[in-house]
């Protein structure tokens, strides 16, 4: 079932010789039945996920098909196939900044060793209590401590199919312009709550809800699901190909003569 997860549900970006490096799905292995236990190991691969600013971590209900974003940005959609057996869980986070204070200093960070991988991209599907920040930040690191601004996230209540529910917005970053973050030991992300001025260039240096009709407070919640770091492994040069076929050519005559 874990291999179907990775290469079908996941379906994070391109076939080929794409593979998955790491995958959060923060589900209880054996499967318990119970979305709000889970696990902050990764399912796949090897990693870390650490809670950053003070924020609280808990497990609840993980993503389903009730996808906001991902239509006008990617045509994949995250779901998480144990989302039947009612042990799809996601990570919970609260216990956010007051208002006015602390843009982009709370929220997730995901270190993940990419050794061995080129053109590296991160996914994840994230969703947002209506009290919560609608705008988060993206940074990342390639030395383990210096981190860098990669992009922001606009979680747009308009963008909502159903504003009724609490939806799940899918993510897909793409660093293969960065080199860098390939065959590196110490890459990581952040996903930060920040203030609407830091996010659009314009506004106020507050932090907007998720719904217009509610007002943030620091026990909204941003959950997480499905956090994913893919690379592509090196193809071969031409030279270490025909060494290659040379040395089984060789184990070959020598099996038949014996």
């Amino acid at each position: 079932m874990r291999i179907w997860f990775a290469l079908g549900a996941l379906g994070l970006f391109s076939a080929g010789s794409a593979t998955v490096i790491a995958l959060w799905d923060f589900n209880s292995y054996p499967s318990d039945g119970n979305s709000t236990t889970g696990t902050l190991n990764p399912v796949i691969g090897y990693g870390t996920a650490s809670r950053i600013g003070g924020v609280t971590g808990t497990f609840a209900r993980g993503a389903n098909s009730n996808v906001a974003m991902g239509w006008d940005k990617m045509p994949n959609v995250l779901v998480d196939p144990e989302d039947a057996r009612n042990n799809n869980s996601g990570w919970n986070l609260a216990a956010f900044a007051a208002q006015g204070t602390g843009s982009g200093t709370r929220g997730a960070e995901f270190r993940v060793s990419t050794l061995g991988y080129t053109d590296i991209r991160v996914s994840f599907a994230m969703r947002m209590s209506n009290t919560a920040s609608r705008y988060w930040r993206l940074d990342y690191t390639l030395d383990g401590s210096t981190w860098i601004r990669k992009e922001y996230f606009d979680h747009n209540y308009a963008y909502l199919w159903d504003p009724s529910a609490t939806p799940w917005y899918d993510h897909f970053v793409d660093f293969s312009s960065i080199p860098q973050a390939g065959n590196n030991p110490n890459f990581g992300i952040r996903i930060l709550a920040v203030f609407q001025d830091e996010a659009t260039g314009r506004g106020d240096a507050l932090y907007l809800p998720h719904s217009p009709s509610s007002t943030y407070g620091t026990s909204g919640t941003g959950r997480f699901d499905l956090v994913g770091f893919e690379g592509r492994e090196p193809v071969p040069e031409p030279a270490t190909l025909a060494a290659l076929g040379l040395g089984l050519g060789g184990l070959w005559i020598r099996g038949r003569r014996r």
